[in-house]
């Protein structure tokens, strides 16, 4: 959870308190994935995914170019926003479309 929070809180929005207790009421529906190097500069990758939050996370590569994405994983809010504006709901979909990762492979 202490994850979680460090990027709800990160938003800096009035309704933050509202939607961690949100989050919280479905904790134990949340999964954590990770993939990379546990060493610190090193490319790594996770996600943090349960009914109400999306969280990515992914230092691509050991220059620090990062990627970081929160937001809920349904069409409501930001998520309705994103898929009627065609704007990217996840990092795959920011690496497959986004011009300047063309000539990279992630």
């Amino acid at each position: 959870m202490s994850l979680i929070k460090l990027y709800v809180n990160n938003l800096n929005s009035h309704f933050n308190t509202e939607w961690l207790r949100v989050i919280e009421s479905s904790l134990d529906h949340t999964l954590f994935a990770w993939h990379g190097s546990i060493q610190m500069g090193e490319p790594a990758y996770y996600r943090v995914h349960n009914p109400h939050v999306l969280i990515e996370f992914d230092q691509a590569d050991k220059l620090g170019h990062r990627h970081a994405l929160i937001r809920p994983p349904s069409d409501q809010d930001y998520g309705g926003f994103v898929s009627q504006n065609n704007l990217p709901s996840s990092l795959r979909t920011h690496y497959r479309d986004a011009q300047h990762h063309q000539t990279h492979t992630h």
